[in-house]
């Protein structure tokens, strides 16, 4: 997801930890083979399962169609057009968000209940899956650590996603405030998650989590949410940005393969809980046409953020030029000061793609589908349960 500039203090925390491929599968492998039967890590909490029983989605990857890879993506409130959206190329949709209010209830006057329950019915009638996404850290922050907030708040998700015949819960709890961990925060996620992934557990239902891009934030992320979580979603972008000395790429393969390996080696996460993250989005550096160039301000777009649909527009109508390299793609205009736009196209979802299968991963996972293209344009042609590959 578009997020500020915390997470994107995490590259010079991945710069220490050099692996080769080779050793991210091999461990990846051995990863696997420590998942216990009801989908936790082993040496971590397990799964509050009954035993022998699955969740809705199957022990730890909670496929949304059975034995092919995930596709995991997001409706946010401000863009929830459901209506025209490829779900035959999903296997996993949320919307995006509820939260807590003060006293523990369920807030989700932000929901276009209409827009959740097209949603719903294009996912359910595509054999995938549809979920609820809980966010707005500042609120679970003040709330959850308190056991009877946080009982009310579980129990009233669980009567939404009963009442919208959703198939799970996905929790986005990103903290952009902290320069380093706050021990509340982390014991109140980990208590809120376990009690939330049990309850869903229990009616056959799945939990997944948005994991940060790597170490900086990822310490935030407590073992209980790696343990207990069907899919954990890395967002494996937002390297660089505004933020940033130099323009430079915010998703390149070399920082997002470094990201994984966070979460497969230092946290031994099993490579076939993760999703790869991609955005389907870029960031612009405004006053620089090339990377590694200085630049002046966030470009012509607001927060320096072009949806992927504006880019591809943008490229066909010569409004922007496009290179291809093999750590990503970007394009370059040089009208007025100039401007390059750093993004994920076709051949760089391609590649994504290959190495998730490749590696075992889970699949892949895309912030968000309503800023994709459409037609032949769609970064979601090619992958997926009808894709091309």
């Amino acid at each position: 997801m578009t997020r500020p500039s915390l997470r994107h203090r995490t590259v010079a925390f991945v710069a220490t930890t050099l692996f080769t491929s080779t050793t991210l599968l091999v461990a990846s492998c051995a990863e696997r083979s420590s998942v216990m039967p009801d989908g936790g890590v082993a040496g971590s909490a397990g799964s509050a399962d009954a035993p022998g029983e699955e969740p809705a989605g199957g022990a730890g990857g909670g496929g949304g169609r059975d034995e092919q890879p995930v596709v995991f993506s997001f409706v946010p409130y401000w863009r929830a057009d459901t209506s025209a959206l490829d779900y035959e190329k999903l296997t996993h949709l949320a919307y995006f968000w509820v939260y807590p209010n003060p006293d523990g209830s369920v807030f989700a006057g932000d929901v276009d209940l209409n827009a959740l329950r097209t949603m719903r019915e294009g996912m359910h009638r595509a054999g995938g899956k549809a979920l609820i996404s809980v966010g707005k850290a500042e609120a679970l922050a003040a709330t959850m650590p308190d056991a009877e907030l946080r009982a009310k708040f579980v129990g009233e998700m669980l009567s939404f996603v009963e009442e919208h015949q959703l198939d799970g819960v996905d929790v986005d709890w990103e903290r952009f405030d902290l320069d380093f961990p706050n021990p509340r925060d982390v014991d109140g996620y980990g208590a809120f998650f376990a009690e939330l992934c049990e309850a869903l557990h229990r009616t056959r239902r799945i939990c997944t989590a948005d994991i940060y891009s790597s170490g900086y934030s990822g310490v935030l992320v407590p073992d209980e949410v790696l343990a207990r979580a069907d899919l954990l979603n890395a967002m494996l972008y937002d390297y660089h940005g505004s933020w940033s000395k130099v323009a430079a790429h915010h998703a390149s393969m070399t920082d997002a393969v470094d990201g994984l390996r966070y979460w497969t080696v230092t946290r031994r996460v099993p490579a076939s809980k993760l999703t790869f993250g991609i955005p389907m989005y870029g960031r612009a550096f405004g006053g620089a046409v090339a990377p590694g160039e200085p630049f002046e301000d966030a470009g012509s777009r607001d927060g320096g953020v072009w949806t992927y649909a504006e880019i591809d527009a943008a490229i066909r109508s010569g409004e922007l030029e496009s290179t291809s390299e093999a750590d990503g793609t970007y394009a370059t205009s040089r009208r007025g000061k100039g401007e390059v736009v750093f993004f994920d196209g076709p051949s760089d979802v391609e590649r994504k793609w290959d190495y998730a299968v490749e590696n075992g991963l889970a699949g892949i996972m895309f912030w968000e589908v309503t800023m994709d293209a459409t037609g032949d344009a769609s970064l979601l042609r090619g992958v997926g349960p009808s894709g091309e590959d």
